[in-house]
């Protein structure tokens, strides 16, 4: 199925023309959660409708159209009626007054970015897409703005990747748009009539101390009857002198919850902060795979000939193949080691723990210094915990 699917992209790119993915993203189960009881006016503008993706370069080879606008429109539709018990979708934004006798507030969402990766042909290939939305006063005033990022990964060209991938992101990106209203503690607040501001809970309440068991520099911080982070640098070795210089930084996280409530711990929502005041966000075990493997040099390409004269462009096209299969070699492996040591998301419940490694992309290797911060915030609580830990390599 899918070798067949990437032939008819490859008419695609032969005839000039970009090959467009219809995409039905799966609507996710609902929360396990009771309905809002808020009114609300939902309105997709033209913008978010018309979003696509048109310069999507899968495996370099050719375009692929991602009508993300058209997708996403069907996947939250059906997603609604999940959390609001009255909702009603609008054609354009009410305000004023022909707000205050209808909605309770209103909700406009906005595709900001979509990224599809791939490794290889043959994989691994990886998916994000970034949402906005914002929520607005029901006489037109915005009253908060949250981002949902969603993401994917897929090791193989298995079950069309080109399609899926995405899919699921968008799917990804929908489930935590629902959890929002329980686990945002904006939102949180506004469902029950609190004021939006203040939720964090003062750095102050952290309990810092510094861990020799893992050698160097490990640091673990605490909320007392909360949640418990703690963060390390492993050592990250190649024996390969053709490795290139720049690739991902990994960092060891242990979090546990010391509290009464259930955690979600999502890697996605965890930031690093360098010395120099650049961030970065984490990316995928098949991002870091890639950026790991060893770079082997290809011999210039030679022009064919007829009889004897065509065996120099022949061994160079078999070395080139041959330093082909080497890295894809190096990325299965890799990635299989990369997968089973990555923090997944997951929810803890009591005294459970997790842990694992999260990557970000950073351009030089060993990392450098600076600051993770990992949010946590309890089921059905109105604070955010920001778990902030200084790391040096």
């Amino acid at each position: 199925m899918y070798r067949q699917l990437l032939v008819g992209y490859l008419v695609f790119l032969v005839t000039g023309c970009s090959a467009p993915v219809k995409l039905h993203p799966p609507v996710p189960d609902p929360p396990n959660c009771a309905k809002l009881q808020k009114s609300v006016g939902i309105y997709h503008s033209e913008k978010f409708l018309a979003y696509e993706k048109s310069d999507v370069q899968y495996a370099n080879q050719f375009e692929v159209d991602y009508p993300l606008g058209e997708a996403s429109n069907d996947l939250l539709l059906n997603t609604y009626p999940y959390i609001f018990e009255r909702w009603q979708r609008l054609t354009s934004m009410p305000s004023g007054a022909e707000g205050n006798r209808t909605f309770d507030a209103f909700l406009q969402p906005d595709i900001e970015s979509f990224l599809f990766y791939s490794g290889s042909a043959e994989g691994p290939f990886w998916a994000e897409i970034l949402y906005t939305f914002t929520l607005y006063e029901n006489n037109g005033t915005a009253l908060y703005s949250w981002k949902v990022k969603g993401w994917s990964e897929n090791p193989d060209e298995k079950g069309d990747p080109i399609r899926s991938v995405p899919e699921k992101a968008m799917s990804n990106a929908a489930i935590k748009f629902a959890n929002s209203f329980q686990e945002v503690p904006e939102l949180r607040r506004w469902s029950l009539g609190l004021p939006l501001e203040n939720t964090s809970v003062p750095q102050s309440g952290q309990k810092t101390s510094e861990i020799a068991e893992f050698g160097g520099l490990t640091q673990e911080g605490s909320y007392e009857g909360v949640v418990r982070v703690r963060a390390r640098f492993p050592a990250v070795k190649t024996e390969d002198t053709r490795q290139r210089d720049s690739g991902p930084a990994s960092i060891h996280l242990l979090v546990k919850n010391e509290g009464e409530r259930k955690i979600r711990v999502d890697p996605t929502a965890f930031r690093f902060t360098t010395t120099e005041g650049k961030e970065f966000e984490p990316i995928s075990s098949s991002f870091a795979a890639s950026m790991l493997i060893t770079r082997y040099t290809r011999l210039p390409p030679i022009a064919p000939g007829i009889g004897l004269a065509a065996i120099p462009g022949l061994i160079v096209a078999l070395a080139n193949a041959a330093e082909d299969m080497a890295e894809r070699k190096e990325l299965r492996e890799r990635l299989a080691i990369l997968k089973r040591d990555t923090l997944r998301e997951t929810v803890l419940s009591k005294g459970e723990s997790i842990e694992g490694l999260v990557f970000f992309p950073m351009q030089v290797c060993p990392p450098k210094a600076g600051e993770i911060k990992v949010p946590i915030v309890p089921f059905g609580s109105t604070e955010r915990y920001i778990v902030k830990l200084s790391l040096i390599p």
